[in-house]
């Protein structure tokens, strides 16, 4: 029965193959009207406009300006997803001193704490700026005025990890808060108020005469 299978599907095999020519039968020359050839090189041109080589494959100029926008988009993410540092709080009461003594740990993988740049708040409406001083890679300092006499302290200062604290916490109002989504202090008094937050690279301070609600809008706007 094997045998009979085998000599049957010999048989077909060679029924199919005697129908395709011989190799020598298919070496003809072809003429091509004028017409048609010169349609065949617009059309080689137009791929060659359409087409680019990336590597060793070929793709259309469209889909390669599209594969270059996502390289530079990953890029950009990749640039993004740089880690930013992570600042602990440690906090005792002082009671001797009454305050709240405060010190930093901070992890900064991407050393972003190295580098001091000048972060300076817009001037809230109505203040000017009277006073402004820059101590190189250490800390920036600015005071504002309005006519009324009012001011408004602010202080950025870097290596906060080496920084000790003592936050007044028995003369007003000291509470624990947040700064865009940071964690930081407010204080208030009778005369005074003022934040203390910090982002993991700077430690910033915003305090002053005018009102607690003039000073978290400048905060606030610090990235």
């Amino acid at each position: 029965m094997e045998k009979q299978l085998r000599a049957a599907l010999s048989e077909a095999m060679n029924q199919e193959f005697d129908s395709v020519p011989d190799v020598d039968d298919l070496n003809h020359l072809y003429t091509f009207s004028d017409h048609f050839q010169a349609e065949m090189r617009r059309i080689s041109r137009l791929a060659e406009r359409n087409y680019v080589s990336v590597g060793r494959h070929r793709i259309r100029r469209a889909a390669a300006m599209a594969l270059i926008a996502a390289m530079i988009l990953a890029a950009a993410a990749g640039a993004a997803a740089i880690r930013r540092p992570i600042v602990q709080w440690f906090t005792q009461n002082n009671e001797v001193e009454g305050s709240l003594d405060v010190s930093f740990e901070v992890d900064d993988p991407d050393g972003l704490t190295k580098q001091f740049t000048y972060v300076k708040p817009g001037v809230p409406g109505g203040y000017k700026i009277i006073y402004e001083d820059k101590v190189d890679g250490q800390q920036y300092s600015i005071i504002y005025q309005n006519e009324e006499g009012m001011e408004i302290s602010y202080l950025q200062t870097g290596d906060i990890e080496g920084m000790g604290l003592g936050l007044d916490n028995e003369t007003g109002d000291l509470q624990e808060t947040e700064v865009n989504g940071y964690k930081g202090y407010s204080y208030s008094s009778k005369d005074n108020n003022s934040l203390i937050w910090s982002n993991g690279i700077y430690l910033f301070n915003i305090g002053g005469t005018c009102s607690m609600e003039v000073i978290r809008e400048m905060a606030e706007k610090i990235n």
